[in-house]
This record gives structure tokens, C-alpha cells and sequence, in this order.
């Protein structure tokens, strides 16, 4: 499991008043389903978190990622900053790399 440092997840309010996107969270959660055996069945990532229930308590999010998005991910990344993204492949690819033992 990794911990998102550089992401929130924001929430609208359902009322015409409350119109503003304000933040709820910041702790974001990604792990891969192949992973201490999540959903064996299952190739991708799922993203989690959790934020405040308007009645109280807290609903947890989970959001399932497969790898027929991983192109439209990758892209969405690249077109926001090219270099910021190919230097995170890059960094992944090697550290998978090291992790492998290759």
C-alpha cells in the first residue's frame, strides 16, 4: 500500500447553497489488487479513502482502477506535466526493476 502525498479529494455539499467544492480529505490510499492477495481475481489498483458522513461517522470510498484505464490515466498525466509524469514511470519501472531483483 502506498500513501498519496500530492492528492485530496474534495466534496460538494448537495444544497444550492453549499456550491463550493471544499476539501475532505487528504489521505488517499493506493494498493494493487495482486497484493497480499485483495481480490486475486482481479488485475488493477484500487484507490480509498474515507471521508465525514453528513449524518456523522465516516464512508469509506473505494475506487477500482483496471488496466484498460492505465492508457487514459497515463495521458491525463502527461498532458497535465509531461515531465513531472515520465520521470514517475521512470522512477516506478526502476524501482519494480531493483524490487524484481533485475
Amino acid at each position: 500500500m502506498a500513501v498519496l502525498v500530492d492528492s485530496r479529494v474534495m466534496r460538494k455539499g448537495a444544497s444550492q447553497w453549499d456550491d463550493k467544492l471544499v476539501p475532505a480529505t487528504q489521505r488517499l490510499e493506493l494498493t494493487s489488487f495482486s497484493i497480499g492477495g485483495l481480490v486475486p481475481w482481479k488485475s488493477g489498483v484500487q484507490l480509498r479513502f474515507t471521508i465525514p458522513s453528513k449524518g456523522g461517522g465516516d464512508t469509506t470510498v473505494l475506487v477500482d482502477v483496471g488496466p484498460g484505464d492505465y492508457v487514459a490515466l497515463a495521458k491525463a498525466m502527461i498532458f497535465n506535466d509531461s515531465f513531472a509524469a515520465l520521470k514517475a514511470f521512470a522512477r516506478a519501472i526502476e524501482t519494480h526493476a531493483t524490487d524484481a531483483g533485475g
